[in-house]
C-alpha cells in the first residue's frame, strides 16, 4: 500500500472511528483537557504571582543594581553627599517612600514616592519620560519648583476622578496635605500599569515635608557597572555607618522567589496527579476501544494493513486526540488561572507578603509546557493500546480471541514492577534528596501502588466471595467476578480512583493537622485578652507616647506586655525581622524544636541576660540551632554576636528573631511599641474593655487594630483557610478526572457485556434486575477503591506532614487523623461510581436487548 493511499485511509478509518464511538472519544478528549489546564492554569496563576512581584520591583527599582538602607531606621541626608563627593558614586539616588491614604475615601493605600529629578535619568524611564522628559520644559520646572505637585497614571487619576490641574487630599499618620495632580505618569505596557496604578511621585522635598524625613531618606539607589563593581562597594562601605546597610535590589525577589518554591512545587505535583490519572483514562479507553473493534483490525489486516500501519493508526488517533485536548486544556487553564490567580496571589500574599496580583501573566514556555504534556500522556497511553493491537494473530482476532489475550493483565510482572517503583519513591523520600526529587518519589510511589492494584483487587475480590459462600446473593456475586473477568479494565479505573481519593485524604488530613497544630500554637502564645496594634498608616508615636503604664488604669487591666516588631540586618544572612518582648507572655507554655540543655525557663534564665529565640523557618532556612551564634548589626554597639537560646515551634513564613526589650534598647536607637497586650482580671469583661478602648481611641481608630484574644485567633485561622483555599480547588478538579476514568471504565465493561445481558433479559431478567446488577459493579469499583485509598492516604499524609512540610518551610507539626476526610473519600467514591454507572444503565436500559443478540 503506498503512502497517499495509507494516509487517506488513516484518515479515513480515523474519522469513522471517532464519530462511531463519540462518547468514548469526548472522554479521551476530557481526560487530557482537565489534565493539561490544571497544570497549565497552576503554572499560570504561580507564576503571574512571582512574575508581578518580579515586575513591579524592576519597574519601581528601574535600572537600580544596589541600594542603601537603613531600616528601621532613615538615612541622614549626609551619606548621600558623601557618597556624590568622597565615593563618586553619580549614579545615586535618593529615595523618601511610604504608604499613603487618599484623605475622605476607603480603599487601597498609595505608595508615595518622593524621588529627585536630577538624579533619576539613568533609573526609572517612567519618571523622565512624557511632559516632563525635558528637564528644562515647564512641566519639569513646575514639578521641582511647585510645592506639592504629584503625578499619577491616567487609570488612577480617573479612579479618583482627577485630572491634571486638581487638587487631591493625602493622608499620612495624623497630618493631612493637599497637593495637586501635576500630570499623568507615561504607561507603557500592561504590566507596568498594574504596578503603577498604586504609585503616587512627588518632589523629594516634598515628600520630606509630607512624611517628616527633614534631613533623612529612606533608601538610596545606586546603579554599579559590572566593571569596577568591586571598587566602589569597596569606598562605599568604608562610609557607611554602621546602621546603613548595602545589598542587591534583587535580593528579595531572590528571597520571596525560594520562599515560594516550595508552595509551588505542592500545587504543581497535585496537579500533576491529573495527568497520571488522565493517562489511565486514554489507556483504559483506548484498551476497550481496541478490543471492541477486534474484528475491524483483523479485516484491516486481511486486506493488506502490516503491524505497523495498525499501530500507527491508533497512535495517530491518540495523537489528534492529544492536539485537540491539548488545545482545549489550554483555553481552559488560561480561564482556570484567571479564578486562581486570585487564590495563589492571596496564598503567595498571606504567607510571603507579596501584593496581590490582578492579572494572568502568560508566557510561551507555559504554553509550550502544557502543550506537550497533554500530547506525550495522549500517546502514552495509546502505547500499550496500540502495540497489543498490532501484535495480535490475524486468525484470532477474526474469532475475536487474540486482542483480549493481549489485554490479559499480567498480574505477576505489575507487581513486581509496582514493589519497584514503591521502593523507589521510599528511597527518594531520604534528606539526601532535594525537594523536586522527592515529589518525584511520592509520584513514583503512587504510582507504584496504582500497579499493585490488579494483584490487590483480584486477591480481594476473591476473599470477598469467600466470605459470600453459599448465600443466596446472586447479582452480588456476579457483580464481584466482573473485577476477575475483566481484571485489565477494572484494576485501572480502581487505581485511578484510588489515587485521587488517597490524595484527598492525605491533603486533607495534613492541613487538618496543620490547622490543629496552628489552633494549639495560638493557644500558645496568644494568651493576653485584648491586642492593640499600629496600623502601617497609624503615627510612630501613637503607642510609644502612651506607654505601657497609660493601659493599667483602664477596668480591670493587670498586667501590660509590650511589643516592638522592627526589620534588623545580620551580615551572614541578610535582612530578618527581630520582635522585642517587654515579657513573654508565652514563656511557661512555649514549645521549642530545640534548646540549650538544662534550661527550666528559657526567656527568665536566658534571653533576659542577653540571648535570643529564633522561629522554626529561621533555624531551617538558615540551619541554626540552639547554642549557635547570630551576628546582628546594631545602631550603638555595631556588630554584634547574640546566642541563640532556643529553636521556638512556630508557624510563621519568614524567619523571625525573638529579643527582650531591655536588650534590644542596650544595643538599638528606636525603642518603639508597635503593639501591647493586655491580661484582665479573671472576673473582668473584656466586652468593657474594649468599649473604654474605643472611646480613648475614637479618632485614631483607623491607625489602630483594637481585637480580642477570640478575635485575633479567628483572624489567624480564617488567614490560614485562605491560604490553603487552592488546595481544595485543585482536589475537586483531581476529583473531576477520577470520575471521568471510572466513567469511561463503567461504560465500557457495561456496554461490552451488552451481549450477556441481553441474554439474561431473553432468560427473563427484568430490566430493575439489571439496573440493580450493574449498579452493584459500580458500587464494587468504589468500594475498592475506597478499602485501597484509606491506608495509602494516611501514609501519604503523614509523608506530607513529617517530610515535604518540615523540609519546604521548617515547621514542626503534629499529624492526627481527620475522620471527617476519610468520610469524605468515602462519599465521593461512593457518589462517583453512582454517578458513572448512571448513564451506561440509562443507556442499555433504552435499547432493545434483541440487538445485542445478533450476531452480525
Amino acid at each position: 500500500m503506498n503512502r497517499p493511499s495509507l494516509l487517506r485511509a488513516f484518515g479515513t478509518l480515523g474519522r469513522r472511528r471517532i464519530q462511531h464511538s463519540k462518547t468514548l472519544s469526548l472522554l479521551i478528549l476530557a481526560g487530557v483537557t482537565v489534565g493539561v489546564a490544571m497544570v497549565t492554569a497552576i503554572d499560570l496563576a504561580s507564576g503571574s504571582a512571582l512574575t508581578s512581584l518580579r515586575y513591579s520591583t524592576q519597574t519601581l527599582q528601574g535600572q537600580t543594581t544596589h541600594i542603601l538602607t537603613g531600616a528601621p531606621q532613615t538615612i541622614p541626608w549626609s551619606v548621600y553627599v558623601d557618597l556624590r563627593v568622597q565615593a563618586r558614586i553619580r549614579d545615586s539616588a535618593p529615595v523618601v517612600t511610604d504608604r499613603v491614604r487618599i484623605a475622605d475615601r476607603e480603599g487601597a493605600s498609595y505608595s508615595l514616592l518622593g524621588l529627585d529629578p536630577l538624579s533619576e535619568t539613568s533609573f526609572r524611564p517612567f519618571l523622565v519620560s512624557g511632559s516632563v522628559q525635558a528637564l528644562g520644559s515647564e512641566a519639569a520646572l513646575r514639578f521641582m519648583s511647585e510645592p506639592f505637585t504629584l503625578l499619577m497614571t491616567e487609570d488612577a487619576a480617573r479612579s479618583l476622578g482627577l485630572s491634571p490641574g486638581d487638587e487631591v487630599s493625602l493622608e499620612y499618620q495624623d497630618r493631612v496635605r493637599t497637593f495637586t495632580l501635576l500630570d499623568y505618569i507615561e504607561q507603557s505596557d500592561a504590566y507596568r500599569d498594574s504596578t503603577l496604578n498604586q504609585v503616587l511621585i512627588t518632589d523629594i522635598a516634598n515628600a520630606q515635608i509630607f512624611l517628616d524625613r527633614t534631613d533623612a531618606l529612606d533608601r538610596i539607589d545606586l546603579i554599579l557597572p559590572e566593571p569596577g563593581a568591586e571598587a566602589a562597594l569597596t569606598r562605599i562601605q568604608a562610609l557607611l555607618p554602621p546602621s546603613v546597610r548595602l545589598e542587591p535590589v534583587d535580593r528579595q525577589v531572590d528571597a520571596v522567589r525560594e520562599l515560594t518554591r516550595s508552595f509551588r512545587l505542592n500545587l504543581s505535583a497535585l496537579s500533576l496527579l491529573a495527568v497520571v490519572v488522565g493517562t489511565f483514562l486514554i489507556y483504559n479507553t483506548l484498551s476497550f476501544h481496541v478490543t471492541r473493534e477486534s474484528r475491524v483490525l483483523g479485516t484491516l489486516r486481511a486486506l493488506g494493513f502490516q503491524r505497523r500501519h495498525l499501530f500507527l493508526l491508533i497512535m495517530a488517533e491518540a495523537l489528534v486526540m492529544g492536539l485537540a485536548g491539548s488545545g482545549l486544556g489550554l483555553v481552559m487553564g488560561w480561564y482556570l488561572a484567571q479564578r486562581l490567580v486570585s487564590l495563589v496571589a492571596q496564598s503567595y500574599g498571606d504567607l510571603y507578603f507579596i501584593e496581590a496580583v490582578g492579572q494572568v501573566i502568560g508566557t510561551p514556555a507555559v504554553f509550550l509546557k502544557g502543550a506537550l504534556i497533554g500530547i506525550g500522556c495522549a500517546l502514552l497511553g495509546a502505547g500499550k493500546p496500540a502495540l497489543s493491537a498490532s501484535r495480535a494473530d490475524i486468525t484470532r482476532v477474526l474469532r475475536d480471541l487474540a486482542i483480549e489475550r493481549e489485554f490479559a493483565t499480567p498480574t505477576g510482572r505489575f507487581t513486581v514492577l509496582g514493589g519497584m517503583l514503591a521502593g523507589l519513591g521510599g528511597f527518594l523520600l531520604l534528606p539526601m534528596f532535594p525537594l523536586e526529587i522527592t515529589f518525584a518519589g511520592i509520584l513514583a510511589g503512587l504510582v507504584g501502588m496504582a500497579f499493585l492494584v490488579p494483584a490487590l483487587l483480584r486477591l480481594g475480590s476473591r476473599q470477598t466471595l469467600n466470605w459470600v459462600g453459599s448465600r443466596r446473593w446472586p447479582f452480588v456475586k456476579m457483580a464481584l467476578r466482573q473485577p476477575l473477568r475483566r481484571l485489565g479494565q477494572s484494576s485501572v479505573a480502581v487505581a485511578a480512583l484510588m489515587m485521587s481519593l488517597s490524595v484527598i485524604i492525605g491533603v486533607g488530613t495534613m492541613v487538618g493537622s496543620f490547622r490543629l497544630s496552628v489552633v494549639d500554637w495560638l493557644e500558645q502564645i496568644v494568651q493576653a485578652d485584648i491586642y492593640l496594634s499600629v496600623t502601617d498608616h497609624a503615627p510612630r508615636h501613637l503607642l510609644t507616647d502612651l506607654g505601657a503604664d497609660h493601659f493599667t488604669a483602664l477596668p480591670g487591666v493587670t498586667q501590660v506586655e509590650s511589643t516592638h516588631t522592627t526589620e534588623q540586618y545580620a551580615p551572614d544572612l541578610g535582612a530578618v525581622r527581630l520582635i522585642a518582648f517587654s515579657d513573654d507572655m508565652a514563656k511557661h507554655t512555649r514549645r521549642f524544636s530545640s534548646q540549650m540543655p538544662h534550661a527550666t525557663n528559657i526567656w527568665d534564665d536566658a534571653v533576659t541576660r542577653g540571648a535570643v529565640l529564633i522561629n522554626d523557618p529561621m533555624a531551617h532556612q538558615f540551619d541554626l540551632t540552639a547554642g549557635d551564634t547570630l551576628r546582628l548589626a546594631t545602631d550603638r554597639n555595631g556588630i554584634q554576636s547574640f546566642t541563640i537560646a532556643g529553636v521556638a515551634v512556630a508557624y510563621d513564613a519568614v524567619p523571625v528573631i525573638l529579643m527582650d526589650d531591655g536588650v534590644y534598647r542596650q544595643h538599638w536607637e528606636s525603642p518603639g511599641i508597635t503593639s501591647l497586650a493586655l491580661t484582665l482580671e479573671t472576673e473582668a469583661d473584656p466586652a468593657l474593655t474594649l468599649q473604654a478602648l474605643d472611646r480613648r481611641f475614637n479618632q485614631e481608630r483607623d491607625n489602630l487594630l483594637i481585637v480580642s484574644n477570640r478575635e485575633l485567633r479567628a483572624r489567624a485561622l480564617v488567614l490560614f483557610d485562605q491560604t490553603f483555599a487552592i488546595t481544595g480547588a485543585l482536589q475537586i478538579l483531581a476529583m473531576l478526572v477520577s470520575f471521568m476514568s471510572v466513567l469511561a471504565t463503567l461504560m465500557s465493561m457495561m456496554l461490552d457485556q451488552a451481549r450477556e445481558l441481553a441474554t439474561m433479559r431473553a432468560l427473563g431478567a427484568t430490566k430493575k434486575e439489571i439496573g440493580r446488577l450493574l449498579f452493584m459493579e459500580a458500587m464494587v469499583f468504589g468500594l475498592f477503591a475506597v478499602v485501597l485509598a484509606i491506608p495509602l492516604g494516611i501514609l501519604l499524609s503523614i509523608i506530607l506532614t513529617y517530610i515535604i512540610n518540615a523540609r519546604s518551610f521548617g515547621w514542626s507539626l503534629g499529624w492526627t487523623l481527620q475522620p471527617a476526610e476519610v468520610m469524605k473519600a468515602i462519599g465521593v467514591a461512593l457518589t462517583s461510581a453512582a454517578l458513572a454507572g448512571a448513564y451506561p444503565i440509562y443507556r442499555l436500559g433504552t435499547q432493545p436487548f434483541v440487538r445485542h443478540l445478533r450476531t452480525e
